[in-house]
């Protein structure tokens, strides 16, 4: 476990940390801004080898009718939170259909 939580460090630090590094002494509520951001597109637009390299949003869109998940109100907030961060780099609006 010690292991996939270093990798995931290296990943933050290589491809967010170094490229925003002034932001984090100059502009630190910018640079958390920022960084969940780049948090919510890293855990819902990148393909996952698990999920058979869809995108965690793609697959919960398959298989919601299959979910055997049950969502309490914070469903809500939470599409709305990755819906906002999502249309700050797309122009194309995810329905979840929470």
């Amino acid at each position: 476990m010690n292991a996939v939580c270093e990798r995931f460090n290296r990943t933050l630090q290589e491809t967010f940390v170094d490229y925003h590094e002034e932001l984090l002494f100059t502009d630190l509520e910018r640079f958390n801004e920022q960084l969940a951001d780049w948090l919510v597109k890293y855990n819902s637009l990148r393909p996952h080898k698990g999920l058979g390299l869809k995108t965690p949003v793609e697959y919960i869109i398959e298989n919601k009718p299959e979910c055997n998940m049950r969502w309490t109100h914070t469903q809500t907030f939470l599409g709305a939170c990755i819906l906002i961060h999502l249309t700050r780099y797309y122009s194309l609006v995810f329905c979840l259909l929470f």
